[in-house]
C-alpha cells in the first residue's frame, strides 16, 4: 500500500472509527495461510491496517473524484468494508451486486442494509420464464456436494492431489508437518495444530443422541468466517448469542438441535464457544453426519442466521425463524425474524402456502440481473459457460442498472 499520507477529516475519521470492532471481526481471516485460519495480527497491527485502509481509500477517492462505488459481494473480509464504510460517509454511491444460486442471476441493490428487502431495485431486464421451484425440503446445490465430515477416506484418492487434500483437511498432524516446512507459517504451526485438535474434542464430546419425536427447533450452525454471518448476519455472527437469545423463548419442554456445518473448522469455535452451548438450557449438539433433511422434516420450526436451511423449510412447507439482517428470502411466507415477543408454538404451527410462496419468488427473482458476477466457483456449476460472453453479458447489465439510477 504505496503513497504519502493525504490527511482525512477529522470528523470523517470519528466516525469511521466506530466501525473498527467489525473491521477486526472481518479482517481476522484474512491471512497468508487461508481464511479458515485466524489472523495472526495482535490489536494494534489490526488498528495500523485499518488506518492504512482509510487513508488510502479516502486518498483513492478524492484524487480520482471517484462519485460511484461497485462492490462485487458484500463486505465481509475488512478490506472491502473500509471502502464500504468511507463511501457511505463520503456521499459516494454504491452499487452492491451478488451471486446468486439460481443460473445466470446476481442481485443489485443501492443501500446495503437493502439485501433481502430489495426496495433500490428496479425491474430492468427481460429475463428468461420464472424459475419454478419444487414443493419439498430437498434440494440440489451444487456447493453443498462437498460438505461432507466423515474424516479421512482412501475411497477418495484418485490422485496425489487428491491424497493431499484428504491429508490436509483430515489429519492434523499433516497439516502441522506443511506448516512447519514453510517460514511465513511456521511460527504459530503448534498452535494452530493445538487448535484443530481441540475442536475436534469439543465437538464430539458436545455431540448427544436425538429424538425425533420430541417437540425441538433445528438450529443449522453456518460455516464460519463467510458473509452470510460476518456480514448479513450482524450481532448474531456471534451464533452462540442467537442460540441463547433462542433458548429464551423457546416454548415449556421444546429443545434445540444444532447441527454443525460438516465443513466446520476451529475457526469461531473455541472451547469458550462449547461452553456456552453446553449451558443452554435443552439444548443437543447433533451429530454433522446427521440427516439434515430428516431433522427438518420432524422439527417444528427452523431457525438460521440467514441460511440454505431457512429456503429449503419454506419451499417444503414449514416455517423459518431468522437472525440475520440480510437473508434474500425474508420477504417470502413462512420467514419470522427474530423478536423476543415471538410465540413459537404459534408460528409453528402455521403452514407455508406454496401458490403464495411461488408468486412471491417470482416477484423477488424479477428483479434479478443477467450475468455470472463471482468466478469464482459458480461457473463450475453452469453448462456451457463462456468467459467472454458472460463480461459482456454483466457489462452490459451493470451499464443498464447504472443509467436507470442517473436518468
Amino acid at each position: 500500500m504505496e503513497g504519502e499520507y493525504k490527511a482525512v477529516p477529522i470528523e470523517l475519521y470519528e466516525r469511521i472509527y466506530n466501525h473498527l470492532p467489525k473491521f477486526i471481526d472481518m479482517y481476522s481471516r484474512v491471512n497468508l495461510h487461508n481464511s479458515i485460519n485466524y489472523n495472526e495480527f495482535n490489536f494494534h497491527q489490526f488498528l495500523d491496517h485499518f488506518n492504512l485502509m482509510i487513508n488510502y481509500y479516502y486518498t483513492l477517492f478524492t484524487d480520482n473524484n471517484i462519485d460511484i462505488l461497485i462492490q462485487n459481494n458484500s463486505p465481509h473480509a475488512g478490506y472491502d468494508y473500509i471502502p464500504h464504510v468511507l463511501a457511505k460517509e463520503m456521499d459516494i454511491r454504491t452499487l452492491y451486486i451478488g451471486q446468486t444460486s439460481f443460473p445466470n442471476r446476481f442481485f443489485h441493490y443501492w443501500e446495503f442494509h437493502d439485501f433481502g428487502t430489495f426496495k433500490t431495485t428496479k425491474n430492468l431486464f427481460d429475463l428468461p420464464p420464472p424459475i419454478k421451484i419444487e414443493n419439498k425440503f430437498e434440494k440440489d446445490l451444487p456447493y453443498m456436494k462437498k460438505n461432507r465430515r466423515d474424516g479421512f477416506k482412501f475411497s477418495n484418492i484418485k490422485s496425489p492431489r487428491s491424497l493431499h487434500n484428504e491429508l490436509t483437511k483430515y489429519v492434523p498432524e499433516y497439516q502441522l508437518a506443511k506448516d512447519l516446512v514453510k517460514s511465513n507459517y511456521r511460527g504459530q504451526a503448534y498452535y494452530r495444530y493445538k487448535l484443530r485438535k481441540t475442536y475436534e474434542k469439543n465437538r464430539r464430546n458436545l455431540i448427544n443422541e436425538v429424538d425425533l419425536n420430541e417437540p425441538f427447533v433445528y438450529f443449522a450452525l453456518h460455516l464460519q468466517p463467510e458473509k452470510t454471518t460476518s456480514s448479513y448476519g450482524g450481532k448474531y455472527s456471534d451464533q452462540a448469542l442467537a442460540l441463547e437469545h433462542l433458548s429464551s423463548i423457546l416454548p415449556k419442554g421444546w429443545k434445540i438441535y444444532v447441527k454443525e456445518n460438516p465443513k466446520q473448522t476451529y475457526f469461531m469455535r473455541n472451547p469458550e464457544f462449547f461452553r456456552r452451548l453446553e449451558r443452554i438450557p435443552n439444548l443437543v449438539f447433533v451429530s454433522p453426519a446427521y440427516n439434515t433433511y430428516d431433522l427438518i422434516r420432524h422439527t417444528k420450526i427452523c431457525a438460521t442466521i440467514s441460511g440454505t436451511v431457512g429456503w429449503e423449510a419454506i419451499t417444503g412447507g414449514k416455517t423459518v425463524l431468522i437472525f440475520g439482517w440480510g437473508v434474500w428470502y425474508k420477504t417470502l411466507p413462512g420467514v419470522y425474524s427474530f423478536s423476543p415477543d415471538l410465540d413459537l408454538e404459534k408460528i409453528s404451527s402455521e403452514k407455508v402456502d406454496f401458490t403464495e410462496l411461488q408468486s412471491k419468488f417470482n416477484e423477488l427473482t424479477a428483479k434479478l440481473a443477467p450475468g455470472i458476477v463471482l468466478n469464482e466457483n459458480y461457473p463450475s456449476y453452469y453448462k456451457d459457460y463462456n468467459v467472454e460472453e458472460n463480461n459482456i453479458q454483466v457489462a452490459k447489465s451493470l451499464e443498464k442498472i447504472i443509467r436507470s439510477k442517473f436518468n
